[in-house]
């Protein structure tokens, strides 16, 4: 998929193979699903910096996730997902919630693939504290 490429030379990052199969095979959805989440098309992630930077430049919460990108939102954007992809090599896939509390939670999964999982079983337990 040619945006994949795209988007890893914009940013300078690659992908991990579970998201970046997800993006080739689904690409997201403009749709929110019976549980209220949204995954974003590969055109509307971006990092968490520009996303909440568009929302309210002085927002303080828009530079707690360095190299986090946001990829899916819950309830319209009542909290968003962001995946890390740039940073230390043990810490890129890390899944983060948004929950603009102003502070930063600790990572509700490992990778993408465990963020899938545990939304496809109880997706519940992806909500904030």
């Amino acid at each position: 998929m040619a945006e994949v490429v795209a988007f890893e030379r914009r940013y300078s990052v690659r992908l991990p193979e579970d998201l970046r199969s997800f993006l080739e095979l689904v690409d997201g959805s403009d749709q929110m699903d019976d549980e209220g989440f949204r995954f974003w098309p590969l055109a509307e992630i971006r990092l968490v910096e520009e996303e909440l930077g568009a929302f309210d430049p002085d927002d303080p919460d828009r530079f707690s996730y360095p190299g986090c990108f946001v990829f899916a939102d819950y309830l319209i954007w009542c909290w968003a997902y962001a995946i890390q992809l740039i940073g230390d090599p043990e810490d890129v896939g890390r899944v983060f919630v948004l929950s603009g509390d102003d502070k930063r939670l600790p990572p509700v999964a490992s990778s993408f693939t465990e963020f899938s999982e545990r939304y496809l079983r109880q997706p519940e337990a992806l909500y904030p504290p």
